[in-house]
């Protein structure tokens, strides 16, 4: 059996002189085609293929209301990397689809789900599901993906460390890091999930390697500049940041934040100097939270605000984080929720100013097996395999549900938040809004 690599020498040898249909084109199990579908808006999405035994895709996307074929365009694969991307235009806002690869020669691909998006100004709820750390080692096998992809979910969101690039052996070139991401990208939990529904992703560490700060970005420099465009290739954005909002509706705004490339070293001092965003990115989304006219806002940052096991969470860049979190209270910018990953454990977290923020993950990566004492802002912890599932209606009186899921789909906790401000009291002997960890 060839490796990839020499399927894709011998395709870049012969390029544009290959027969597709005496190549065959057929994908074997070894070699199958994959997609995933992306940044779905109200008339279009990108959409991402690999496939290491055919230079050519023909990509189609059906209507499901009636039938009609709305796209199709032949997409031609990288020949060095067995991966290409594509944007489907011309659909019909708030539309069901169906999307299709019909490789020349091959078997067409199990069909792709995805829903356009509302127009901002529609007063339409919104269900989606969002977590993070996905390693499709035998050792994190469970039912979790299934449940996921039957949850019934617009689109899912990723905050992060997928794949597990420094998993042994480590990945440090362009071609080792691609080579992560065909491992997961294939996998068939992977597939269930993504063929049920488009995905938002930004990546966390372990793209690169474990706690990637500003002093890694120095000393591994060209380990770095091949992570992200291996990411960059798997992952294709509208835009030139990986930093970017989502909208859907009169009462969703998603505001993605990039927490890996601008940071500082983790072990700066704390002070007016140090940041997680750049000034930038910080720049951004301040003037956009202040501008926003969505119900909910939610900020997805891929690590947490607070109570971090270590320093590489926003605990460490407190003067950044607590100036951000003063100008949401301040200007009293109304229903600003945090959504977060990295610390392997479901937990949602009340702090006294009315911030609301709920962590989630692993979908597939291992538990820690002792934790740091639970703080009173923390309202519960389970230390399993989870997501998050949101829910919001809209309407009259527009609602924000919160669920908590474990890997059989069990709910683990749930809560609505209702429009406005908004300010939760904490109870606690020792009241501290927001503390370092450690």
């Amino acid at each position: 059996m060839w490796s990839r690599r020499q399927w894709f020498k011998l395709m870049a040898a012969l390029g544009g002189q290959l027969s597709l249909a005496s190549y065959g084109c057929s994908d074997s199990a070894n070699f199958p085609t994959a997609a995933a579908l992306f940044e779905v808006d109200e008339e279009s999405l990108l959409v991402s293929v690999f496939s290491p035994s055919c230079l050519n895709i023909l990509v189609r996307v059906t209507e499901l209301r009636t039938a009609a074929i709305t796209f199709q365009e032949a997409l031609p694969i990288d020949p060095a990397t067995g991966v290409a991307s594509i944007v489907v235009t011309g659909l019909t806002r708030q539309s069901k689809f169906s999307l299709k690869l019909l490789p020349a020669g091959g078997m067409p691909s199990p069909g792709y789900r995805f829903a356009t998006a509302p127009l901002p100004s529609a007063d339409a709820g919104a269900h989606f599901i969002y977590s993070a750390d996905i390693d499709v080692s035998p050792d994190w096998v469970s039912p979790i993906f299934s449940h996921m992809a039957l949850s019934g979910s617009e689109f899912f969101l990723c905050l992060g460390d997928w794949p597990y690039a420094d998993n042994f052996p480590a990945a440090f070139s362009l071609d080792e890091f691609r080579d992560k991401h065909i491992e997961v990208r294939i996998d068939s939990r992977v597939q269930e999930l993504l063929q049920a529904m488009p995905c938002y992703a930004i990546y966390d560490d372990h793209e690169f390697r474990n706690k990637w700060d500003g002093r890694f970005r120095v000393e591994e420099k060209e380990r770095g500049d091949a992570a992200l465009q291996a990411w960059d290739e798997w992952f294709p954005m509208r835009g030139p940041e990986r930093y970017r909002s989502i909208r859907r509706g009169k009462h969703l705004e998603i505001f993605i934040l990039d927490t890996r490339l601008y940071r500082s070293a983790n072990l700066d001092v704390d002070d007016e100097n140090k940041t997680m965003l750049g000034a930038a990115q910080l720049l951004w989304l301040t003037t956009a939270l202040r501008e926003s006219d969505a119900t909910f806002k939610l900020v997805a940052t891929s690590v947490p605000l607070d109570f971090g096991m270590t320093e590489d969470s926003w605990a460490a860049f407190t003067t950044e984080r607590d100036a951000l979190l003063a100008l949401i209270t301040s200007e009293n910018i109304a229903t600003v929720i945090f959504l977060c990953a990295d610390q392997h454990f479901f937990c949602p977290q009340h702090f006294q100013n009315g911030i609301k923020e709920f962590q989630v993950g692993p979908l597939a990566r291992g538990l820690f097996e002792t934790l740091e004492p639970q703080q009173p802002e923390e309202l519960m912890r389970a230390n399993q395999l989870n997501y998050g599932e949101v829910i919001i209606e809209g309407g009259g009186a527009p609602s924000l549900t919160l669920v908590g899921r474990g890997q059989d789909g069990e709910e683990l906790y749930r809560e609505t938040v209702g429009a406005g401000v908004g300010s939760l009291r904490i109870e606690s002997e020792s009241p501290r809004p927001f503390v370092t960890s450690g």
